[in-house]
């Protein structure tokens, strides 16, 4: 029963991490584009 409790924690906490880590891509993503699009608004 403590190992299984123990795994199934340790997958939610690895669907955490990768959650996370989806968001701060996504935000990245958003950042960079927005950047990107700024430049090209005042560079052409």
């Amino acid at each position: 029963m403590f190992g299984i409790h123990t795994v199934s924690t340790g997958v939610l906490a690895d669907d955490e991490q990768l959650f996370h880590a989806s968001i701060f891509q996504a935000f990245r993503f958003t950042n960079n584009f927005t950047h990107w699009a700024a430049y090209q608004i005042t560079t052409h």
